[in-house]
């Protein structure tokens, strides 16, 4: 049951750090910019959240 609570925990962690991520500005001369890493560790969160329970 605490792997459970624990997912969840990720995958609201994972779902938060997009959306912020999302909020950074984006560079006009890049088709990245800084919330690619944020992004891509929410991913990541949001994924072993969803493979813990």
């Amino acid at each position: 049951m605490r792997d459970f609570f624990a997912g969840i925990a990720f995958v609201i962690a994972g779902i938060v750090t997009i959306i912020t991520a999302q909020q950074f500005p984006t560079l006009p001369s890049l088709q990245y910019g800084p919330s690619l890493f944020p992004s891509l560790i929410g991913g990541d969160f949001a994924s072993v959240g969803l493979y813990l329970p």
